[in-house]
């Protein structure tokens, strides 16, 4: 089987359990890959430096169209916002809403690093 994993508001809110199911998926012989709404380069999180499985950023596109554009059919889901696979993002890239998400993203980015440091 090939399982989609979301990033936001999935991955990101457990990372360590993640981690797990994803072993454990690949040791039982299935495929897991992320797909996330995110700009690759402008929605970058150190979070996703620790994955060692297929990322597939769409930039705010429909994810199932985006991935079998590519020619990946995924078999099982595991989103928090079911509309993100069949529905593009409400949010245009030069939209208000995007910039102030990726204001707080950074923020929230910043605090978890100074925590770390």
């Amino acid at each position: 089987m090939r399982i989609a994993l979301d990033f936001d508001k999935t991955y990101n809110i457990a990372p360590e359990f993640w981690d797990t199911f994803i072993n454990i998926s690949q040791e039982s012989g299935h495929e897991v890959i992320l797909a996330t709404y995110r700009h690759k380069e402008y929605d970058w999180d150190p979070l996703l430096d620790n994955l060692d499985i297929p990322m597939y950023f769409t930039d705010g596109k429909a994810k199932k169209p985006f991935l079998e554009e590519l020619g990946i059919v995924v078999d099982i889901w595991i989103d928090d916002n079911p509309y993100s696979i069949t529905d593009d993002s409400a949010w245009l890239p030069d939209s208000p809403e995007l910039h102030a998400w990726r204001v707080e993203n950074q923020k929230r980015i910043d605090q978890e690093q100074m925590k770390r440091n």
